[in-house]
């Protein structure tokens, strides 16, 4: 009996979710509720222009889609929304819920006029809560804008954390892995389910695919260091993907690239969108561009889901590229 591929796909992530939950009901706190990327903020204090500036980040996927998707409450619905996966507390040392929760460390706020604080697992497993703390309201949003960096880091690195373990939560493919370490001498931590393709290992470029949505991961390298330029290294992907990828190359309007480090080294990050005129399909991607022990490494995820929210399997590729190894 044929089944149709739309409802195959609905019954696959039913069953996944139902893994997932499974398995984090066996923990020995119970699980959060809420969406991957959900943040709740809590704050009586007119800050969400502010706010809205340092979290709402927007990734063409092509379409706009932001890190978070973000819902206010007052500091009075904390105890009802308790249990939920990503929360963040703004207040001052005297509001309540907040000096309960940080205790001694208003200390370090009436000292220093701001804190940051983060607190894991107090109520659920795998919860993150985020406070930010001023000794005085009417600098509540200078402190934000100074704190800007940590408090967007502080949240992505959990939102990455629960990718992570949805990514995982059916297994690694340790003979994949090993095969990688062994044959080439680097590898990821691979999930259950993707397939290896080395027709064009003699251009020193091999990839892995999976399905539902279509996902890929290539890894490039040359045996020698290459200039970190952002200009040359969307150049040389495009160089890549046209022969190897059937065509792909990217919009550059929306696409940026950022320096960063991976491995210890410096890098350049690129994230963005690519098109393909033959086929008439798009969608994100992100890479890296580094050196490493004098070889160069071009590793990139690339995703193709039309019709649908894109960011969290971006995300999720993003994760298994950070874990990359070299031997």
């Amino acid at each position: 009996m044929l089944i149709n591929p739309d409802i195959w796909q609905k019954v696959l992530r039913f069953f996944k979710l139902l893994f997932f939950f499974f398995f984090i009901l066996c923990s020995p706190l119970p699980p959060t509720l809420g969406e991957f990327r959900e943040v709740i903020v809590f704050t009586d204090y007119p800050i969400d222009e502010v706010l809205e500036k340092i979290l709402k980040k927007k990734v063409y996927t092509p379409q706009e889609e932001f890190y978070f998707k973000i819902r206010y409450k007052t500091l009075s619905a904390f105890p009802s929304l308790k249990n939920f996966s990503t929360l963040f507390l703004i207040g001052v040392i005297n509001d309540e819920f907040i000096s309960d929760l940080i205790g001694d460390k208003l200390e370090i706020v009436k000292r220093d006029t701001f804190g940051l604080f983060r607190l894991k697992d107090l109520y659920r497993k795998n919860q993150t809560i985020l406070i930010f703390v001023s000794s005085d309201k009417n600098l509540l949003k200078e402190g934000l804008k100074r704190y800007e960096k940590r408090i967007f880091a502080s949240l992505l690195e959990h939102i990455e954390n629960l990718l992570y373990i949805y990514t995982y939560i059916q297994g690694i493919d340790e003979k994949k892995m090993k095969y990688l370490k062994t044959n080439y001498g680097f590898n990821f931590k691979i999930p259950k389910r993707y397939y290896l393709k080395e027709e064009y290992k003699k251009d020193n470029f091999i990839y892995l695919f999976t399905h539902y949505p279509d996902r890929s991961i290539f890894v490039y390298w040359e045996n020698n260091n290459r200039p970190l330029i952002p200009k040359e290294i969307a150049d040389l992907r495009d160089s890549l993907t046209i022969k190897f990828y059937n065509g792909d190359y990217i919009l550059r309007e929306y696409t940026s690239a950022e320096s960063t480090n991976f491995l210890g080294n410096p890098a350049i990050k690129i994230m963005g969108v690519w098109q393909n005129d033959k086929d008439i399909i798009g969608g994100p991607f992100i890479s890296y561009a580094f050196n490493y022990q004098n070889k160069f490494f071009l590793i990139d995820g690339t995703l193709f889901n039309p019709g649908e929210k894109k960011l969290s399997n971006l995300l999720q590729l993003d994760v298994i590229l950070k874990t990359f190894s070299i031997y």
